[in-house]
């Protein structure tokens, strides 16, 4: 395994489709918070920076047509990279 991908974290969704969530850097945060028009926002925008679906890129068309549930496990995935915006 390349090094690259050795904290590339599979999953798999509903569907049966495979999501591949890459680690995050600073600026995928702060590209995701200056291009957010409302905090809620972030965590959709960082998904579209992170994911990938079956291989291809996630879009925010994608997500907004993706099964409620699926959405909430890539949230949940995700926001655990910036746990500020996790809730216990």
């Amino acid at each position: 395994m390349k090094d690259d991908m050795k904290d590339v974290k599979v999953i798999s969704l509903s569907s049966g489709a495979t999501v591949e969530i890459y680690p995050g850097k600073g600026k995928d945060l702060f590209n995701a918070m200056a291009l957010a028009n409302s905090p809620w926002e972030i965590a959709k925008l960082l998904i579209t920076m992170l994911c990938k679906v079956n291989g291809k890129k996630i879009t925010e068309n994608d997500l907004d047509e993706m099964p409620l549930g699926d959405v909430v496990v890539l949230i949940r995935e995700v926001s655990e990279q910036i746990p500020f915006t996790v809730q216990k």
